[in-house]
C-alpha cells in the first residue's frame, strides 16, 4: 500500500512528525482517539508500537517494523499489523 501526501512544511519537519514519539502523540490517530502508548525505534529492523484509546475507552493498536528509512526526503518503508482489545478501566 501506498499513501502518498504533500504537506506544506520542510522534509525534515515531516519526517519527525512521523518518527519521534513527542509529535506524534501530537496528531496521530483518528479523531477522538488518544495516544496511550508510542513506542519508536527508527532503524531498518526497529520496530513502532502505537496503542489509542477511544472514546468510549476501547484500545486499538498498531505495531509495526521499519523495513527502509529514507531521510530526509521524509520516507519511510514499513510493515504493520494492528489489534484491538477491551479497555481494562
Amino acid at each position: 500500500m501506498s499513501s502518498p501526501r504533500v504537506f506544506d512544511a520542510p522534509k525534515n519537519l515531516v519526517f519527525d512528525a512521523f518518527s519521534k514519539p513527542e509529535l506524534l502523540k501530537r496528531w496521530f490517530g483518528p479523531r477522538g482517539w488518544s495516544p496511550v502508548v508510542c513506542d519508536v525505534d527508527l532503524k531498518v529492523g526497529g520496530g513502532f508500537r502505537f496503542v489509542m484509546r477511544g472514546p468510549d475507552g476501547r484500545d486499538m493498536g498498531m505495531r509495526g517494523r521499519y523495513l527502509e528509512i529514507a531521510r530526509p526526503i521524509a520516507r519511510s518503508t514499513w510493515s504493520r499489523s494492528t489489534t484491538s482489545r477491551a479497555s481494562r478501566r
